[in-house]
C-alpha cells in the first residue's frame, strides 16, 4: 500500500497510523472468519492461525505500546 513511507507516517501521523493498522487487523480478522465459515471451521480457532509481526520490527520499542500492542490485542 504504502510500503516503506509507512514508517514515516508513524511518525508524521501517528493517530492516522494508528487507524490505518486497526482497519487492517479487522479486515485480517473479518477475512480469516470468512475462509473459516466457507471450510467448515468455527469463527474463532485456537490454533493454526497467526498475525506476522515483519512491520513490528521496524518500530522502536517504546512505541510499541501504540502501534504493536494494540493490533495483537485486537487479533489475539
Amino acid at each position: 500500500m504504502r510500503g516503506q513511507d509507512f514508517i514515516f507516517d508513524v511518525y508524521d501521523y501517528p493517530e492516522k497510523a494508528q487507524e490505518f493498522l486497526r482497519l487492517l487487523t479487522s479486515s485480517i480478522i473479518d477475512f480469516r472468519r470468512l475462509t473459516n465459515r466457507m471450510n467448515g471451521a468455527p469463527d474463532v480457532r485456537t490454533h493454526g492461525t497467526g498475525l506476522s509481526g515483519d512491520f513490528a520490527s521496524l518500530i522502536a520499542p517504546d512505541m510499541w505500546p501504540d502501534f504493536v500492542i494494540p493490533g495483537r490485542n485486537q487479533y489475539y
